[in-house]
This record gives structure tokens, C-alpha cells and sequence, in this order.
């Protein structure tokens, strides 16, 4: 019986797992580990493919992805092969390194995104080999302690969890909170999928794709900049007005990027300004980190940030 094709789109982070033949313990060594990371990496990064966790288990790794092309099979073939023919190398050993297909499931919705990353980086805490998360190190983990905020691929995948940037003391605090057994089994259940649930999420992807083609078809409510920047301002007040304590949020260096999707949301995708203030509000992750992509580095840019930022402080 054949296998089911995967599900390959770029619409949707992917939980990839996999494990060795035979449960192989072939992660004991810090040096296959390594080479396992580099290998990773180095084709993820030639195959446009972004890592947002990377987990090494003796007997099995586990990872978080998101592809800008629909190119997940070439990857994971290109990849493993690399490894293999490494491993066999180095261990003087012929044959197969994993057990079996990679096993890709695509996470579909914000609440079981935070789910899997927090059953991804629990894995040697849950097993009892450590005490806290960050006490494990064959994991991206400690890059992204290193790195956050200033990170945006991270910073990007925590702002999406929680709605707002957090400080990294806040996150481990968060990753070393107890799971839910319900939680646990959702994921280890996760890759049980059937022909109907497979069609179902084709269809939803295929809506997704449909309603942004729509969306690109319709005409910009918003005609020119000046008239851009002067409702923004008034919406923004209205906004703040009712929230001041949020208004540091908008003098914070740290934000310039995402004023400038106020103008990206509008004008690219169409949206109404209230739409936009709610967007905008809980960090909408798949539109607003889109738009951002989008900006071109330009003096009218800077202008229209700096033009906002001053009328907010008068």
C-alpha cells in the first residue's frame, strides 16, 4: 500500500520528527550531533526552509520549520542523505540511518503552535535527564537565549505565541511550567492523520489562498500617503486614548518595523484601519511578519515612521 503524498505548503509552520533505525542511540556523541545541526542548517538555509526549534534526542530529533517554497520532500532527501552518508562514514557502518519516512504533521492553529513548542523543547526534562529546560544544550536553544530579541525569526515565533514580546527569563519561565497530559497526547497523536483529514486541511489551505488572491484583486481604500498618515494618526489616537499605558509600545525603537505595516496592511492586503488596529494589537503573525518582509528600505519609509511617532508624543 502506497504512502499518502505530504501536505506541502507555506502557509502553515510544520512539526517534523523522525527517529533512528532500530533505536539507535546515535545522538550520544556531542560530534554526530554537531554534524547533524550543520547538515541541517546548511540545506535549510539553500532550500529558503526557516528553524524555529531544533532537538536532538539520543534515539531521535524533532524540529519546527516553515518553508518559503513548496520544496519539504527535496529538503528532507537532501538533508538525510548528507547525514547518512556521513554517519556510515564515520562509523564504518552501511545502510539506512533513520527508521523510517519522516513523519511531518502541519500545525494549524496558534494554541497548538504553543503546544508543540513547549512538548519540542520539554523533551529531556519530561525523560527525567535534566531538571530545566535551558540545562540541556543538543538543542537550538541556547541561540535563542543568546539571540533573542534582537533575533527576528525568533522574536517573530514568540510575539506569535504570546501576543507581545516577552523577555527571555519570561519565556523559560514559561517552557519549564508544567504540560498538560491532554497536551502530550494531542501531540504524540499528531501524525494519525486520515484521507479526510488530510483533504480537509488541503481545503483550508486552498481557501486561505483563494481569499488572498481576492483580497490582492480589490482596490486600495487609501490613496496617497498624506491622506494615509493622517488617519492613521487619528485612529492611533483614538486607540491610545482609551490604552495610554501602551503608547511606549509606538516610541520604542524596537517596534519602527511594524508602524510601517499600518501602510503595507492597508494598501497590500486591503485592509479597513479598525481592522488593522486589531491586527496590530495581538501581533497577528502570518500577515503582519509578512508585511514587514515586504518593506522597501526607502526615505519615504523613514519619513512616514518619524512623522507618526512625532505626532503620537505631541
Amino acid at each position: 500500500m502506497s504512502k499518502p503524498r505530504r501536505i506541502v505548503t507555506t502557509e502553515y509552520f510544520y512539526h517534523l520528527y523522525n527517529r533512528f533505525v532500530g533505536g539507535y542511540h546515535l545522538f550520544e556523541s556531542k560530534e554526530i550531533v554537531d554534524d547533524f545541526f550543520d547538515i541541517f542548517n546548511r540545506n535549510a538555509g539553500k532550500y529558503g526552509i526557516s528553524v524555529y526549534a531544533l532537538y536532538c534526542m539520543s534515539n531521535h530529533f524533532h524540529a519546527l520549520i516553515k518553508l518559503t517554497e513548496e520544496n519539504l520532500s527535496e529538503f528532507i532527501q537532501r538533508y538525510s542523505t548528507q547525514f547518512c552518508r556521513l554517519v556510515n562514514r564515520k562509523l564504518k557502518r552501511k545502510g539506512h540511518v533513520f527508521q523510517t519516512r519522516h513523519k511531518t504533521q502541519i500545525v494549524q492553529t496558534d494554541k497548538y503552535l504553543k503546544t508543540v513548542v513547549k512538548y519540542i523543547f520539554n523533551n529531556a526534562r519530561r525523560a527525567g535527564i535534566v531538571n530545566q529546560v535551558e540545562d540541556y544544550h543538543w538543542s537550538n536553544l541556547d541561540e535563542i537565549i543568546n539571540t533573542y530579541p534582537n533575533n527576528e525569526k525568533y522574536k517573530e515565533l514568540f510575539e506569535l505565541l504570546f501576543a507581545r514580546t516577552l523577555p527571555i527569563k519570561k519565556i523559560i519561565e514559561w517552557l519549564n511550567s508544567e504540560e498538560k497530559n491532554e497536551d502530550i497526547k494531542a501531540v504524540h497523536n499528531q501524525f494519525l492523520t486520515d484521507e479526510n483529514e488530510r483533504e480537509k486541511i488541503l481545503k483550508k489551505i486552498e481557501r486561505r489562498k483563494q481569499a488572498g488572491k481576492t483580497a490582492c484583486r480589490r482596490k486600495p481604500e487609501l490613496k496617497t500617503n498624506k491622506e494615509f498618515i493622517e488617519k492613521i494618526i487619528e485612529e492611533v489616537r483614538k486607540y491610545f486614548k482609551k490604552k495610554p499605558e501602551e503608547i511606549a509600545l509606538w516610541r520604542n525603537e524596537q517596534y519602527s518595523n511594524s508602524h510601517t505595516c499600518w501602510y503595507i496592511l492597508s494598501i497590500k492586503y486591503n485592509l479597513k484601519l479598525k481592522q488593522i488596529c486589531e491586527y496590530y494589537k495581538i501581533h497577528r503573525h502570518q500577515t503582519i511578519s509578512n508585511a514587514i518582509t515586504r518593506i522597501n528600505e526607502n526615505e519615504g519609509k523613514k519619513q512616514c515612521i518619524e512623522k507618526i511617532i512625532k505626532e503620537l508624543e505631541k
